[in-house]
């Protein structure tokens, strides 16, 4: 987590949004909605003030939760639905989601992309995850794109 600390710093002088520990309410909210303890642990010191858009768009968890559970938006509703765990955008509106079923030997799981343009509300939790898109390996190389403008 050393690493991401410096990357965090980075991402906060670029952005001006400031990230810090998530409060115990906040980290209970990711366990039940079924995220990772690896991204749990990072909300645990990282969770943003804001929305982090610095090319890929961060969500706050209570951003996370409202897409997860409250949001009519037919895309995050069906990867939701398809045990995929939304937290962000990228640039070209898609949905950035964690893949829980697919972790790396860390237990950092798999970022995917959900297209605006292929899901919605009709859409299988099937036809949901076969559309979904390898994005990156984990949250730490989602990251480091963000640092280094990829």
């Amino acid at each position: 987590m050393d690493n991401i600390e410096k990357i965090m710093r980075q991402i906060s002088q670029k952005t001006g949004v400031r990230c810090g520990p998530a409060k115990p309410d906040e980290l209970e909210t990711l366990r039940e909605l079924g995220f990772p303890p690896k991204v749990i642990e990072f909300y645990e010191r990282f969770i943003p003030e804001d929305a982090i858009e610095i090319g890929p768009c961060i969500l706050t968890i209570h951003d996370i939760r409202r897409m997860c559970l409250y949001d009519r938006d037919p895309v995050s509703t069906a990867a939701f639905g398809a045990s995929l765990l939304p937290f962000g955008e990228d640039m070209s509106g898609d949905l950035l989601c964690f893949d829980p079923d697919r972790l790396d030997d860390e237990g950092w799981p798999l970022v995917v992309t959900v297209s605006h343009e292929v899901v919605d509300e009709d859409s299988t939790p099937e036809e949901v995850r076969q559309g979904a898109e390898e994005y990156c390996k984990n949250l730490p190389e989602l990251l480091k794109r963000m640092v280094s403008g990829e």
